[in-house]
């Protein structure tokens, strides 16, 4: 297939020509000539989408039973019984739009289980636990660690830099940097730190994505109706749908606009561009970052499936707790693409590549000389840590305010192996400190005297924590395990 073609040509694939049987009388097949001509036939299917879509092709599903299934899901007759057929791999979509540009036929798979998703949540039918963490994670991201910033002197801004929510739990230069940059050219830009509402879309929640979207559209109108620029293709994507009002620009046009040079040279590493799955539609972008990439003296090596073709990295629909398998599975066969680093501009994309061993550049790295593209070794736990940090920081540096905010500091000693088993199940170390002060304080606590360990459990929000800790001091803890479930304790 060509990548820059608007739709993907439907044509057989890998095929070995064979020469067509031919008559020994050259008029009558015999039985076995007849059988061997037979044998050439390449039953033939319209199969794009499970060539081409992770979902589809995992679970070995074309969109006809999709269809069938989700229906039987939502409206499950007397034969089926209370069927849940389709919650998981509904749950597991990760609406990167590619099944719809490969199918000749433009059938959106990925928008009818996003609305069937809804549909299942307004029913009762979908597990919250799919979604609980990133609710609780974008709340987090809107609140504690949330901010609005005018600079002093100015009632309305020029920009509005919105760099989203994963940016800054990456690595907080780069939104510190990338909003310097910006005050440098415009010194009335202002700063909006959240979330641009994704996981409640991607949870089916249609009353809080309305919420998150109306609260930015007042923030929007405060700094005087500015353009706003953001650094994440997700975050493009959901304004362009869901805010068609305000003026949305990349923060690498602007980049682009001023000439800024890359802070390191890269003479000739090979290296491929990663495209966001958010970005399909993006083809400036795209060229952009390729340009930015051979300007720090990279030698560019294109990838099979880029541009209209991108694909997701497992970070899209927040997919990993209602499948993790298939989760890694998309995981690994990204990064099985070839043996060389990448350079994307998404975060998620950079993060979970390199946690996977793949070399991967976020491009802020090479424009602002960052990182070095490899594994930052971040917990779910460090991620909410670093947003903190990035608040303070950018209230320390631009505001001159000493920062009130409460470090998430954990009092716990934990293991390495401890700590990335429970990022691992997205267990923030920040709630098993909350459930082991509980126990502590209510004395509802269970001691074993082999292990000279206590254990108890609280529930936060819908999940049951338990923690099994020792007490090593006033307010000091060693955790010597923790997990959660779904179930809620009756006593």
């Amino acid at each position: 297939f060509d990548p820059a073609t608007p739709k993907l040509p439907y044509e057989a694939i890998r095929l070995i020509p064979s020469e067509a049987v031919r008559a020994s009388d050259g008029l009558h097949f015999s039985k076995e000539e007849a059988v061997a001509e037979s044998k050439r036939c390449l039953s033939c299917c319209c199969d794009a989408c499970n060539h081409y879509s992770p979902l589809m092709g995992y679970f070995r599903k074309f969109p006809k039973k999709i269809t069938e299934e989700v229906q039987v899901t939502i409206h499950p007759s007397s034969l089926d019984g209370a069927a849940k057929l389709a919650t998981r791999y509904t749950s597991a979509c990760n609406h990167c739009g590619l099944c719809r540009e490969v199918c000749p036929k433009d059938i959106d798979t990925g928008a009818f289980l996003l609305q069937s998703h809804r549909t299942m949540r307004k029913a009762g039918i979908m597990p919250w636990a799919f979604h609980e963490f990133y609710l609780r994670d974008m709340a987090f991201s809107m609140g504690e660690a949330g901010l609005s910033l005018t600079p002093p002197g100015y009632k309305r801004s020029r920009y509005l830099f919105f760099p989203g929510c994963q940016l800054g739990a990456s690595n907080p230069e780069y939104v510190i940097q990338s909003y310097r940059f910006l005050r440098e050219f415009h010194p009335d830009t202002s700063l909006l730190l959240g979330c641009c509402g994704a996981p409640a879309e991607w949870a089916g929640d249609e009353e809080l994505h309305a919420g998150v979207i109306e609260q930015i559209r007042a923030e929007w109108q405060k700094a005087g109706e500015p353009v706003l620029v953001v650094a994440c293709p997700t975050c493009r994507q959901m304004f362009q749908q869901y805010l068609p009002e305000v003026a949305v620009e990349f923060i690498y046009s602007l980049m682009a606009e001023k000439e800024i040079a890359p802070a390191r040279y890269y003479d000739g590493v090979l290296a491929s561009v990663y495209d966001p799955c958010a970005s399909r539609y993006n083809p400036i972008l795209q060229q952009m970052i390729r340009n930015f990439a051979k300007q720090a003296g990279f030698a560019l090596e294109p990838l099979a499936m880029e541009g209209k073709m991108a694909e997701c990295c497992s970070f899209g629909g927040q997919v990993a707790i209602a499948h993790p398998p298939y989760a890694g599975h998309i995981v690994q066969k990204r990064v099985g693409q070839n043996n060389i680093p990448f350079i994307t501009y998404c975060s998620n994309c950079r993060d979970i590549f390199a946690a996977a061993g793949k070399q991967t550049w976020h491009i802020l790295d090479i424009l602002f000389g960052i990182g070095d593209g490899n594994a930052n070794g971040l917990t779910v736990t460090d991620r909410q840590k670093n947003r903190l940090e990035l608040k303070k920081k950018i209230l320390m540096e631009f505001r001159m305010e000493e920062s009130k905010i409460e470090k998430l500091e954990t009092s716990l000693l934990i293991s390495p192996e401890l700590r990335e088993k429970l990022s691992r199940n997205y267990i923030l170390e920040t709630d098993l400190l909350v459930v082991i002060r509980h126990c502590e304080q209510s004395g509802s606590k269970l001691f074993d005297p082999v292990k000279e360990t206590f254990s108890g459990y609280l529930q936060i929000g819908n999940m049951t924590y338990w923690v099994e800790y020792k007490v090593m001091g006033e307010q000091k803890y060693e955790l010597v395990n923790g997990y959660c479930h779904r179930m809620k304790i009756g006593e």
